[in-house]
C-alpha cells in the first residue's frame, strides 16, 4: 500500500469535517419578535382615556405603565413573539407566533376586542378574543382590523369597522363582502382594504372624499369599491386622505388636500384619485396626519404635504435616508427601518415618538433610533411608535456525523445519496441547497458536500461534510482483508496472492491485466464453493471482485 492510501485509511476511521458558520456580520443575540414601544403614552383630551380622573389620561399604547412620555424603545416581555404589529391612535395590536391578536392602550371604544368602556384602556395586551390565524392587524382611532390566513377581514371596537352599522364596542366580527383581503389599513376617520384581485375598497367618512368614490356625501358604514383604481397591491390612511400604491410603481391618492398631501401641486380637495407627480418605482407608501411618504425600490424617501408648518405640494426626498426597505407614519414623524435592521425617526419628536432617548422640536435629519438590535418591523401610532426584534438566529443544518462513504461502481464514481435537515425557528422552513446534491454521481476518492440556508429573516447558515467514493485500490485493499479474516488456510493464501497481483497491475496502470487476475479469481472462487468456501462468502468475494473490474475496465 502506498502512502497515500495510509493518509486516506486515517481519514476513514478518525475524521469526518463538520463545519457549521454564519455567514455575514456579527450581530448580537435578541429575541427574536420582542415588540418595543415608545413615544407618547397618553391621550390628552382627545381620547376616551381622559374619562375619570386618569392621571395624565394614561392610554399605555407604548406598553409602558405609569408613563406620559416614553422616550427610549422599552421592550415588552408579554408578547415576545410577535410576527406583525399595527399601531391605532392611541392603541397597538400585535400578532404572535401562534397566529392570536393582542392589544394594548385605549379600550374606550373597544379597540382591544374586549368590550370597552368609558376611561377604559390596558397597558398589559390582552389577547383579542374570537380570532384565529391572524397575518396582519391594522388600527384605527375607535376600530380595530385584522386579516385571516383564509383571507377574510375582521373589525372590533366602534364607528368604522366595516359591519354595515356606526357600532359601539363591537366584538371581533367579520366584514361581509370581502374576500381575499390582503392588506388593510385604519386611521382616525376611514378603513380601506386590498383584494388579491387588486380592488380597493372604503368604509368611513367622506366629507373630504375621503372614500375615493367620486363623491363628498354620505359615509359609508359597509365596504364601497373605489371603481376608478385596479391593480392596487398596497393602501394607507391616516386622517382624512388616503394613498394608493398600484402594481405599476404609481401612487395615487384621494381625499383632503389642504396641505399638499395629495401630492399634485394643487391644494384641491379630491373624490376620486388622482397619481402624484413625479413617483415612480414606488414600494411602500405611508400617511401623516397632513403628508405622506413614499419609499422607492432605490431605498429613498420621498414626501409631500406639510411638515413643521412647511407645505410641500409634490414629493422631494428626505435627504440621509437611504437604503430603507420599510416605512411607519404617525401623525406628525416618520419610521425607517434600513436594509441592516436599523431604524431612523425623522420629523416631530415632541412626544420622544422618534426614539431617540428625548423629547425634541421637528427633527429635519434623521436621528437613530436607540435599540441595539437589529429590527424586522415597524408602526406608528399619532404620536406613538412601535418595532419588533428581528430574528438574528440562522438556520441548524444537521449534516451526517458519520462519514459517508461507498464503493466506486464506475471509472466517474458512484451515485451517493446523503440525508440533511435543515431547522429554524420560524416558519416557513428555509430552503436548503446542498451541492453535490444526494442522488448525483460523485467522483472517486474525497469530494466536499456543502450545504446552504437562508431562512426568512435573511441568515444564513452553511455546513460542510465529506463524501469518499472508494476507488479500485481500496477495495482491493478491503477485499485482502475481507478472504484474510476467514483463515481459509492454503486456499486463503492462493486467494489473496491473486488479489494483490491484481493490485500490482492497477498501481502501475495494467488494468487489462488486473482484470483478467481478477477473473482467474472468481473462476478458482466458483471452483470451491461447497468445498473451501460456502455459498455466502463466495457471493461477496464475487461481488467485491466484479466491482472492482467495473471501476478498473480493460
Amino acid at each position: 500500500m502506498t502512502s497515500i492510501t495510509t493518509v486516506r485509511l486515517f481519514r476513514i476511521v478518525f475524521a469526518v469535517a463538520v463545519v457549521v458558520a454564519t455567514i455575514g456580520r456579527e450581530r448580537p443575540a435578541a429575541a427574536q419578535g420582542l415588540v418595543h414601544g415608545w413615544g407618547f403614552n397618553a391621550g390628552g383630551g382627545f381620547s376616551d382615556c381622559a374619562a375619570n380622573g386618569n392621571p395624565n389620561s394614561l392610554c399605555g399604547q407604548t406598553g409602558v405603565p405609569a408613563a406620559a412620555v416614553v422616550t427610549t424603545p422599552v421592550p415588552l416581555n408579554q408578547v415576545p413573539d410577535s410576527l406583525a404589529i399595527g399601531a391605532g391612535v392611541f392603541h397597538s395590536l400585535a400578532i404572535r407566533a401562534d397566529g392570536t391578536v393582542w392589544a394594548w392602550g385605549n379600550n374606550g371604544s373597544g379597540q382591544l376586542g374586549s368590550g370597552g368602556a368609558a376611561g377604559a384602556y390596558s397597558v398589559e395586551p390582552v389577547q383579542v378574543p374570537g380570532v384565529a390565524d391572524a397575518t396582519a392587524v391594522a388600527g384605527g382611532w375607535h376600530q380595530s382590523h385584522a386579516i385571516r390566513a383564509d383571507g377574510t377581514l375582521w373589525s372590533w371596537g366602534s364607528a368604522w369597522t366595516g359591519v354595515g352599522s356606526y357600532s359601539t364596542r363591537l366584538p371581533p366580527t367579520q366584514v361581509p363582502g370581502l374576500e381575499g383581503v390582503v392588506a388593510v389599513a385604519a386611521g382616525e376617520a376611514s378603513s380601506h382594504a386590498v383584494l388579491s384581485d387588486g380592488t380597493l375598497w372604503s368604509w368611513g367618512f367622506n366629507g373630504t372624499g375621503l372614500l375615493g368614490t367620486g363623491s363628498f356625501d354620505s359615509s359609508a358604514l359597509s365596504p364601497v369599491r373605489v371603481t376608478s383604481l385596479e391593480d392596487v397591491v398596497g393602501v394607507a390612511t391616516h386622517f382624512v386622505h388616503a394613498l394608493a400604491l398600484r402594481r405599476d410603481g404609481t401612487v395615487w391618492a384621494w381625499g383632503s388636500n389642504s396641505n399638499g398631501q395629495l401630492g399634485d401641486n394643487t391644494r384641491v380637495d379630491r373624490r376620486t384619485p388622482v397619481q402624484v407627480v413625479g413617483l415612480t418605482n414606488i414600494v411602500q407608501v405611508a400617511a401623516g396626519s397632513f403628508n405622506s411618504y413614499a419609499l422607492r425600490n432605490d431605498g429613498t424617501v420621498w414626501t409631500w404635504g406639510n411638515h413643521s408648518g412647511f407645505d410641500y405640494l409634490s414629493p422631494v426626498p428626505i435627504g440621509g435616508l437611504e437604503n430603507v426597505d420599510t416605512l411607519a407614519a404617525g401623525g406628525s414623524h416618520l419610521i425607517a427601518r434600513t436594509t441592516e435592521g436599523a431604524l431612523l425617526g425623522w420629523g416631530d419628536n415632541s412626544r420622544g415618538q422618534l426614539g431617540a432617548g428625548y423629547p425634541s422640536s421637528f427633527e429635519w435629519a434623521p436621528v437613530r433610533v436607540a435599540v441595539d438590535v437589529p429590527m424586522s418591523r415597524v408602526a406608528a401610532g399619532r404620536a406613538h411608535s412601535l418595532a419588533v426584534s428581528a430574528d438574528v438566529t440562522p438556520p441548524t443544518i444537521s449534516v451526517p456525523t458519520d462519514l459517508v462513504w461507498t464503493d466506486a461502481t464506475t471509472p466517474a464514481g458512484a451515485v451517493v445519496t446523503y440525508s440533511v435537515t435543515v431547522a429554524d425557528n420560524a416558519d416557513p422552513a428555509p430552503a436548503l441547497v446542498c451541492q453535490p446534491s444526494s442522488g448525483s454521481l460523485f467522483p472517486q476518492l474525497w469530494s466536499t458536500v456543502q450545504c446552504d440556508a437562508t431562512d426568512a429573516a435573511g441568515n444564513r447558515s452553511t455546513a460542510t461534510f465529506d463524501v469518499l467514493v472508494k476507488p479500485a485500490d481500496w477495495q482491493l485493499f478491503d477485499l485482502d482483508n475481507l478472504i484474510e479474516s476467514w483463515s481459509l488456510g492454503k486456499l486463503g493464501t492462493s486467494l489473496v496472492d491473486k488479489v494483490n497481483k491484481a493490485r500490482r497491475f492497477n498501481e502501475v496502470g495494467k488494468y487489462s491485466q488486473a482484470c483478467d487476475t481478477l477473473a482467474s479469481l472468481l473462476l478458482q472462487v466458483e471452483a470451491q464453493i461447497g468445498k473451501g468456501l460456502t455459498v455466502a462468502q463466495a457471493a461477496d468475494v464475487t461481488t467485491i471482485a466484479g466491482r472492482i473490474i467495473s471501476v478498473i475496465g480493460y
